[in-house]
């Protein structure tokens, strides 16, 4: 009975920080400029899909708010909206919450640049290893995957993203899942609940991800500020977690700017660190 009191206490000021002035500021502030007239009524709507994303997810609701607010206001900044279509999500690491870009996120991303046709990314199971052709001349990779009405079976092998470009025809990349998993381990958050729970939608996240480095920046500008945000406050997280010797608690309900929007700790050097899948 204690305990849910407590849980009730916390989401009532979550409640009260998300749907408040202070944060709505936050994520009008947040939001790009080319929402312009239309960024009060945007962040309004940012506020309350947190807040609804809080409501479905116990663990989150044991979240800070600070953290929660922060997490809401990169979605903001990026346009992407917190919701069951898997474009963005609020996820609790203990009692601070991240903001995860679903590998359809990164495709919405792209697409802006109005350069692409069509993006895709797809698994390759074990039962499809004598069935998918992949051909490799002068290092440019082709995979051709055939359909089949039989559901595949056994473990993925690998995963392989298509781009349709205007102007540039279709670029394919493929990585095998020992690529995939070595880009996971060099993630700061290769041990989060996304990988844990959603393990093949990471497996297209991180393709798309190393696939954005062959692609021409003026389509990628959009999805590198996306992956260099979350990656910043990946790390922003893991490095305070190493220093502390017990769990972050609340200390106060209150929320100003400079407690949920200071800048991450960006990587150092751009391209690397891009590379690296969360």
């Amino acid at each position: 009975m204690a305990t849910q009191q407590i849980q009730k206490s916390n989401l009532q000021k979550i409640q009260s920080n998300l749907l408040g002035e202070g944060a709505i500021k936050i994520f009008k502030d947040a939001l790009p400029e080319v929402l312009g007239a239309h960024a009060e009524k945007a962040a309004a709507r940012y506020a309350k899909m947190a807040y609804a994303a809080v409501c479905q997810s116990p663990k989150l609701q044991q979240c800070t708010p600070q953290s929660i607010t922060k997490a809401a206001s990169i979605a903001a900044s990026l346009n992407l909206d917190i919701d069951p279509r898997g474009l963005a999500y609020l996820v609790p690491f203990g009692k601070e919450a991240v903001l995860i870009i679903g590998y359809q996120g990164l495709m919405e991303l792209a697409y802006r640049s109005g350069k692409v046709k069509s993006f895709t990314a797809n698994i390759i199971y074990e039962s499809e290893k004598d069935k998918v052709l992949v051909t490799r001349e002068n290092g440019r990779i082709t995979v051709d995957h055939p359909y089949s009405w039989e559901k595949p079976s056994g473990k993925p092998i690998g995963c392989y993203t298509s781009v349709e470009i205007e102007g540039y025809g279709t670029h394919q990349l493929l990585l095998r899942i020992d690529e995939i998993e070595f880009f996971r381990s060099k993630s700061p958050a290769k041990n989060s609940p996304a990988w844990k729970d959603h393990y093949e939608a990471m497996c297209r996240k991180t393709t798309i991800r190393q696939h954005c480095k062959w692609l021409p920046k003026a389509i990628t500008k959009d999805l590198q500020s996306g992956i260099v945000r979350e990656e910043g406050q990946h790390r922003t997280f893991v490095e305070s977690t190493e220093l502390a010797s017990k769990e972050i608690t609340d200390k106060s309900a209150s929320v100003t700017a400079d407690d949920v929007f200071s800048d991450p700790k960006l990587p150092e050097s751009g391209e690397q660190e891009f590379l690296n899948d969360d």
